[in-house]
């Protein structure tokens, strides 16, 4: 399985995108406990080779230093569910394999898993899960639960030594549910009233093996620095959703402050507006979507969203192109229909590949595409006219 990659490049107006690829392979077998993650030009030559005992989560990235980060497994603290390995280790590595930060941050009721996004003030952003019990959930209103559930939260973490970090913000989505079932309570309202919020009824609890309370299974995370906004992607809603990262701890709690004046509530939200009683199955787009992330402003497509969705095997997997309409901090939405666009801007499938699992999608300098097949272990690049040329 290829469970890392991302690219860099320099040249334009070339068919190929001249630049590299890091990539983490894991090895169906692996006794010696020993990872590589490597970088490799067009030509597959390898250029670098970083060897670690950190098994990949997901994405691993090259930063301007040349340093590396990924996401690793972690067994030193029992994960939520029981299962003894999970994400929630930070290995940052130089070029020549120094350890610049090797942490583990989990605790017994938060976990990070999935996707990291290093920001550019040397910060890295990572999913977690938050675990709540029973009780919690049924005080917030969710109805057929007979066991834990884990929403999700965002924390920006800051090294402050080779093996020690400490949060500097956070957002959690228990913050911003509604329900429509019990009056008694403070997130009672009309769903269709509000889509800044999730309706916490939504969805089935589970999955990935072992117990769990697993709720919108977020898998991948994006920033935009010139808004100053965070992207993330729900497998289980097939929704994709905003958050305003310009907002202080405190008013990402609540519904108020930041850059867009809705606190820590979703600025925008596509994919599955059945999601907030605005729209039927016919309306949903998504399906098991992964790799969310925004177009390099200066590229082709710039500010747009591309994504892998993921789809099913019988119509094939597809990489959209979402143009979300943004003006001076508003994503605009009247009070009866879904955020729009109703429809991509530009899409590339028709059957000729599927994946269940992971996969992405990212839009290159010179505007071909790359695209990665995760259940195929194959990565290839498109060109503006859809032809494979690499």
């Amino acid at each position: 399985m290829i469970i890392a990659l991302i690219i860099f490049l320099s040249i334009l107006n070339a068919e190929i995108s001249n630049g590299l690829t890091l990539f983490s392979p894991l090895p169906s077998q692996n006794s010696a406990n020993q990872y590589q993650t490597y970088l490799i030009d067009n030509e597959e030559n390898i250029v670098n080779t970083w060897s670690h005992d950190c098994k990949p989560v997901t994405i691993s990235y090259l930063l301007a230093d040349s340093s590396i980060i990924i996401p690793c497994t972690q067994n030193e603290i029992p994960s939520l569910g029981g299962s003894g390995i999970a994400g929630g280790r930070i290995l940052k590595l130089s070029w020549d394999g120094n350890v610049l930060w090797d942490d583990v941050f989990v605790e017994e009721y938060y976990q990070p898993h999935h996707d990291i996004e290093p920001l550019p003030n040397g910060n890295i952003l990572f999913i977690t899960y938050e675990r709540k019990s029973l009780e919690d959930a049924q005080e917030m209103g969710r109805i057929q639960i007979n066991d834990e559930i884990w929403p999700s939260m965002i924390i920006e973490l800051q090294q402050i030594g080779i093996d020690s970090s400490h949060i500097v913000w956070k957002w959690n989505l228990w913050d911003h549910t509604i329900q429509d079932i019990d009056s008694s309570l403070s997130n009672y309202g009309n769903i269709s009233e509000h889509p800044e919020k999730i309706n916490i009824n939504l969805g089935t609890l589970g999955g990935g093996g072992g117990a769990s309370g697993d709720w919108l299974h977020l898998n991948s995370i994006d920033y935009n620095e010139e808004l100053d906004i965070i992207a993330i992607s729900s497998r289980k809603m097939n929704e994709l959703y905003f958050i305003d990262h310009s907002t202080t701890m405190l008013e990402a709690s609540s519904n108020q402050g930041g850059n867009f004046n809705k606190g820590g509530g979703f600025i925008y939200r596509w994919g599955n507006p059945q999601n907030y009683n605005r729209g039927t199955a016919v309306d949903q787009k998504l399906f098991s979507q992964h790799s969310v992330n925004w177009i390099n402003s200066s590229f082709p497509g710039g500010g747009d969203i591309i994504l892998f969705n993921n789809r099913n095997q019988e119509i094939g997997s597809e990489v959209l192109q979402i143009t979300t309409p943004v003006n001076d901090f508003t994503y605009t939405i009247d009070g009866t229909t879904a955020h729009l666009p109703y429809e991509y801007s530009w899409r590339y499938g028709d059957g000729a590949f599927f994946s269940n699992i992971q996969s992405g999608a990212y839009r290159l300098k010179n505007g071909n595409t790359f695209i990665s097949i995760g259940n195929s272990t194959t990565f290839f690049e498109i060109d503006s006219l859809e032809n494979i040329v690499w």
